[in-house]
């Protein structure tokens, strides 16, 4: 009777392991994370040229499956896009990072880690171009003095 026991303890067990394996929406292959509904509709609209539409169906398609990798790349993709009003390489940077996280064998890695790191570049310019400038030094009536003798001198000569 212990052995039953014991055994539809352990089969139980077991198949609640495989059920919970089986629902990790990180175990399926990336084609179903592209059958998402809003997905297939963010690369409608991006086909159509309707970027936000676009990332609106993209960013709908992450809140339902964070882990959707196909969606972080093609948002990373829109905000890296110097053409468009979109641009944002902090947002890019993201979501390439994020790409790669979840997907270490990406067949774009090579050329996301070539955007992130003008991302990284774009992101430094940004920064370097808002700190602010330091003041001119003061003039000095001493300073201001000599540079006006050498203008006379330089005028009599």
């Amino acid at each position: 009777m212990k052995y039953w026991s014991v055994l539809g303890r352990v089969l139980a067990l077991a198949a609640l392991v495989v059920g919970a394996i089986g629902c990790d929406p990180t175990s399926g292959s990336q084609s179903r994370l592209e059958d998402d509904p809003d997905f297939v509709r963010g690369k409608s609209r991006l086909a159509r040229k309707d970027i936000d539409g676009a990332v609106l169906s993209f960013r709908k398609a992450l809140a339902s499956n964070p882990v959707n990798a196909a969606a972080h790349f093609e948002l990373g993709l829109i905000f890296y896009e110097p053409s468009n009003e979109n641009t944002d390489y902090v947002s890019a940077c993201y979501h390439f990072q994020r790409h790669l996280e979840l997907q270490q064998d990406s067949r774009h890695a090579g050329n996301i880690e070539g955007f992130i790191k003008a991302c990284k570049k774009e992101i430094a310019k940004a920064i370097a171009m808002a700190l602010p400038r330091p003041p001119p030094p003061p003039v000095t009536m001493a300073g201001f003095c000599t540079a006006l003798m050498i203008r006379l001198s330089l005028l009599s000569l």
